[in-house]
């Protein structure tokens, strides 16, 4: 696993230096519609479509986090959080959450459907508003502290 994990991580970094820069969009003479309407023919035809396909990355090629260390755990989703940031997508966790939990439930929602705009930025909530069944633990469920700050 060690190999495979130190190939994901040099794909990870290669894609990083790749990324698109969509705040650019429109410099350049560059119709930003047009670009848009290119990058999107690219991607796919629908409005929400599966984060995986929005990034490139087929969640087949994530490993679950029962199958990584703590260290690779934490490597693995930086890069991700920075190929995510690079589309506009910003993860919400709460401030002392773990790595172990913040890669399970980016890959839980890898397939998950999200809309894209390259000019947009759109939160990845993970809370489902419920405190019973945060998957923060009740000791970090904000909803629960909002709660009780009411």
């Amino acid at each position: 696993m060690n190999r495979y994990v130190d190939q994901l991580l040099e794909d990870l970094e290669s894609m990083i230096q790749d990324l698109p820069d969509f705040s650019t969009l429109g410099e350049d003479d560059e119709d930003p519609d047009e670009i848009w309407m290119e990058f999107e023919q690219d991607r796919c035809s629908c409005s929400a479509i599966p984060l995986s396909r929005i990034v490139g990355i087929e969640k087949y090629i994530l490993p679950p986090g029962s199958k990584l260390s703590k260290v690779q755990m934490e490597l693995i989703f930086l890069h991700l959080e920075k190929i995510l940031s690079a589309y506009g997508f910003i993860l919400d966790f709460p401030e002392k959450i773990q790595v172990k939990v913040k890669y399970e439930l980016l890959h839980d929602i890898w397939e998950d459907e999200f809309s894209f705009n390259p000019r947009d930025t759109q939160i990845i909530d993970f809370c489902d508003f419920d405190y019973d069944f945060c998957p923060f633990g009740l000791e970090l469920c904000r909803c629960k502290q909002l709660e009780e700050m009411s």
